[in-house]
């Protein structure tokens, strides 16, 4: 009865422990979501300050999309966000990279979001710097509502 009790203890803990870091993961990962207002842009040794920008990027839980601004799409996008490693894979539905998967990190601090991710093929990015025209280093405001 004692081992039974036990075992019906630890499974009901550990299943509560899973919950709390679910939920740890899904509200860090909301954090994400909103419209944010890019503040700059650098590909390789390009770069395009928050005057001449003019970009908005929104997030949805599983989509993305640019209405405004340099990267302009028609259609949402699928992105995959991994809150615990702080990676985001985006997914266009439109234009040259349709269909093929961007591979990227991201940072949230307080109402600024850094983003870099590379190209199509190209591996994830380690570090936030954009070395190579093949690496997009953006960083964006939260748009107040």
């Amino acid at each position: 009865m004692f081992r039974c009790l036990l075992g019906l203890a630890l499974c009901v803990a550990l299943t509560a422990t899973g919950s709390r870091a679910e939920d740890k993961k899904d509200k860090e990962g909301g954090k994400l979501e909103g419209t944010w207002t890019a503040t700059s842009w650098k590909r390789g040794e390009g770069e395009v300050g928050k005057d001449k920008v003019d970009t908005e990027l929104v997030l949805a839980k599983d989509t993305y999309e640019f209405p405004k601004g340099i990267n302009r799409i028609s259609k949402k996008g699928a992105i995959k966000v991994d809150a615990a490693k702080g990676t985001i894979d985006f997914t266009p539905e439109d234009g040259p990279a349709k269909g093929k998967t961007l591979l990227g990190i991201y940072k949230v601090d307080g109402d600024n979001l850094t983003l870099c991710f590379t190209g199509t093929g190209g591996e994830r990015p380690k570090e936030f710097k954009s070395g190579d025209r093949n690496t997009v280093l953006a960083t964006y405001e939260r748009k107040k509502k």
